[in-house]
C-alpha cells in the first residue's frame, strides 16, 4: 500500500485574524494569509503564542479555502486542544510524525526489496519485487535490478 504523506510547504506562516476555542474546527487567517499553506491536501500546523509559558497545539488540517483552514482535528501528536486569542502564530513545521510517516515508507520499500541479500545471491537475482511510493498525488515504482 501507497504511504500518503502530508502536505509541506516552505516558510508557511500566518497569524490567527479571530481567537478559536478548543473546539473550533476551522480558523481564520490574517488576510492573504493563506496562500503561503497547501492548496490542497492536508497538513499539520502548529499554533503558539509569543509566551512560551502557553506551549503549543499541533493541529491536523484537511483543506483551505482563501484565508480559512478547515476541516481541524485538534491536539494533535500528543498536544492538547487549546483556546487561542487573536494573533496567535500558525505555522506549518516539520512534526516528529513527518519523519515517522518517512521511516515508515522506508521500511517498507527496504522489505518488499529484500535488501538482506548476499553477493551470492546477485549472481542469479532477478528483478521481482518492486514498491509503489506515493508523494504529492504522483505514484513511483521503485525496483532493483541487476547492472
Amino acid at each position: 500500500m501507497a504511504t500518503t504523506f502530508k502536505q509541506l510547504a516552505n516558510n508557511a506562516a500566518g497569524y490567527l485574524n479571530s481567537g478559536i476555542d478548543n473546539d473550533d474546527t476551522s480558523l481564520n487567517l490574517e488576510s492573504g494569509q493563506g496562500s503561503n499553506f497547501p492548496a490542497t491536501g492536508s497538513f499539520w500546523v502548529t499554533v503558539f503564542s509569543q509566551d512560551p509559558g502557553n506551549g503549543c497545539e499541533i493541529i491536523l488540517v484537511g483543506g483551505r479555502s482563501g484565508d480559512v483552514l478547515t476541516g481541524l482535528t485538534r491536539g494533535q501528536q500528543g498536544t492538547t486542544a487549546a483556546s487561542w486569542s487573536t494573533g496567535a502564530a500558525v505555522q506549518l513545521l516539520l512534526t516528529k510524525q513527518h519523519l515517522e510517516d518517512i521511516h515508515t515508507a522506508v521500511n517498507a520499500i527496504e522489505t518488499a526489496l529484500d535488501l538482506g541479500q548476499t553477493v551470492s545471491d546477485l549472481v542469479s537475482f532477478t528483478p521481482t519485487k518492486t514498491a509503489v511510493i506515493t508523494i504529492n498525488g504522483v505514484a513511483y515504482r521503485i525496483s532493483l535490478e541487476p547492472v
